[in-house]
């Protein structure tokens, strides 16, 4: 919002602008000029409604004088199924889903189908803890002609109160037949191994189960990672369901099952921290062995804070150039500390400097960091989360140039309260790396100094530096010219007179030649910096361009 004399009238066709700016491939495009059908769906799907007595949707105007009328003329697929029955005897010997099949749904009200043609039902789907609605969608697949609800509530000519009831009535509450039926319609939707575990343990604890380990058997190549459900895998599955038990205060052995002893030990969070030791002293000293003075007696300094019961100043700082070797200096000290059975953890600012540590992770992920975060904000962490951090020995946090002033509070102040520590981060040892010379948080509307160096923490913190370049040997001159320039030790760069095109035409000259024709033959290209620089450029070497014009309009479609 603009503030007077400021504000101003902005005009834009969201819908223009995105047929307009969308990208359409060669055989889209082919393929919409001979209109040709762009989707095809067969056979036709018909989404049914499901609902309690009464609870049917309706939709109605608040401002409207016509709202009780609205609400008694509403209707739904399922109660026009009820009296579908009534009028139409045919009807009663098919179940509800497959309905769709003979009738079609025009003007809200079921019609018999006058061709060949045909449409398959699919009930909405209904969550296991509404038990109620369950009960129901199970009746109505197995229930046919029914004209009203007591149909559905009754069982040989006895009404009972509830459909859970009449469910239990037909027997079908008696061998686990409901559970199994929800979890394998949880397992036919998800496609994610860990949320048909969640799933499978909130099942146990809202649903009455006759036999659970042999409904975990049942489904154990889906609660198995790679489909594979042997003693390994099952064994694996079980552990990360007893986490997700415990989160509530339940248990896997309240159910019949022997949980592996493993998961008496850590919760899963702990366990992803558990390494076999020699092969993290195999990943030490391969990386370890290249280590500079410096680099060794940054590591000796990290080893000494990480065994220390209570550190004065548990913050070090590690701020060098690129090329020196911190993220590998953060992999052997990591492999380094876990062969003495220590838990570190890795994050970086961004994804992609996350990904070169080991185990890293990005700081808003693992911390639970908000956004936007503010200056009072307070991370978001589970129990798990909080216990991994207490119990880890140090923190390493990868580009710190990245991190804003309010982001590294809320983590200070985060870590305080998980410690009960009023000392910067809680006394738990943390290492920041990174170089002030890349990039620096970006503040909207701000200029003053938001990176980590106006915290009160930052001055109390150990510094080290790195200052053997490993990337300086491919090319140590221009290695230095950029530390000059990143230093601020030289203020202007000048550009060579063979790097300056002072027009277009030497521009277009120097990366395309003289024809323009054989442009699409080459690998040159001219960037630019913006759009309006682009539009130049594209004009000039349009206007160079030999030959007849053909302008292609892109198709739209008209919305009425």
């Amino acid at each position: 919002m603009l503030k007077p004399p400021d504000n101003a009238a902005i005009e834009l066709n969201e819908i223009d602008a995105h047929l307009n700016g969308r990208l359409l491939s060669c055989s889209e495009a082919v393929w919409r000029f001979l209109g040709l059908p762009l989707h095809k769906e067969y056979p036709p799907i018909m989404r049914l409604h499901i609902h309690l007595p009464g609870e049917q949707s309706v939709i109605f105007d608040p401002t409207a004088d016509d709202v009780q009328d609205k609400s008694n003329a509403s209707t739904s697929t399922l109660l026009q199924w009820f009296l579908l029955n009534e009028r139409d005897p045919t009807a009663r010997s098919v179940p509800y889903s497959r309905i769709p099949e003979h009738f079609v749904w025009i003007n809200k009200t079921w019609q018999r189908r006058q061709s060949a043609a045909m449409s398959v039902g699919r009930t909405f789907s209904v969550s296991h803890h509404n038990q109620e609605l369950f009960a129901l969608r199970r009746l109505l697949d197995v229930v046919t002609g029914a004209t009203g609800w007591v149909d559905l509530l009754s069982v040989e000519g006895y009404t009972y109160p509830t459909f859970q009831a009449a469910c239990g009535a037909r027997g079908m509450l008696a061998d686990d037949a409901d559970v199994v039926a929800a979890l394998q319609q949880i397992v036919s939707t998800n496609c994610s191994v860990p949320s048909i575990r969640r799933e499978f343990a909130l099942l146990l604890q809202h649903r009455v189960c006759q036999d659970a380990v042999a409904l975990f058997n049942m489904f154990a190549d889906s609660m198995c990672v790679d489909g594979n459900a042997s003693r390994g895998y099952c064994e694996e599955a079980l552990m990360a369901i007893e986490d997700i038990m415990q989160e509530t205060g339940s248990s896997l052995t309240n159910f019949g099952f022997v949980v592996p002893s493993c998961s008496e030990v850590s919760s899963q969070s702990l366990r992803e921290h558990l390494f076999d030791e020699q092969l993290c002293k195999r990943e030490c000293d391969a990386i370890v062995k290249d280590f500079t003075l410096e680099q060794q007696a940054a590591m000796d300094e990290c080893c000494s804070l990480a065994n220390a019961d209570e550190t004065v100043t548990s913050v070090r700082c590690i701020i060098s150039s690129g090329g020196t070797g911190k993220s590998n200096f953060i992999n052997g000290v990591t492999w380094h500390l876990r062969s003495k059975g220590k838990i570190v953890i890795n994050v970086a600012a961004s994804a992609l400097a996350a990904s070169v540590l080991t185990s890293g992770r990005t700081a808003h992920s693992c911390f639970g960091i908000p956004v936007p975060c503010t200056s009072s904000s307070f991370c978001s962490l589970k129990p798990n989360q909080r216990n991994l951090i207490k119990v880890s020995a140090i923190i390493f946090y990868d580009e710190v140039s990245m991190v804003s002033t309010d982001v590294a509070n809320a983590v200070d102040r985060t870590l305080r309260d998980i410690m009960q520590k009023d000392v910067p981060f809680g006394g738990k040892p943390i290492v920041f790396t990174g170089d002030f010379k890349q990039l620096l948080p970006v503040i909207p509307g701000s200029r003053a100094d938001n990176t980590v160096k106006s915290c009160d923490w930052w001055h109390q913190a150990k510094h080290f530096k790195f200052t053997h370049n490993f990337r300086a040997h491919l090319n140590p001159e221009y290695s230095r010219f950029l530390d000059d320039v990143g230093n601020g030790r030289i203020t202007e760069v000048p550009v060579p007179d063979s790097s300056l095109a002072r027009s277009m035409e030497t521009l277009v000259h120097r990366v395309y030649g003289d024809n323009m024709a054989e442009v699409p033959r080459t690998k040159n290209l001219i960037l630019a910096l913006t759009l309006e620089a682009c539009v130049q450029v594209n004009n000039y070497c349009l206007d160079r361009l030999t030959g007849d014009v053909i302008i292609i309009i892109s198709l739209q479609y008209h919305c009425t």
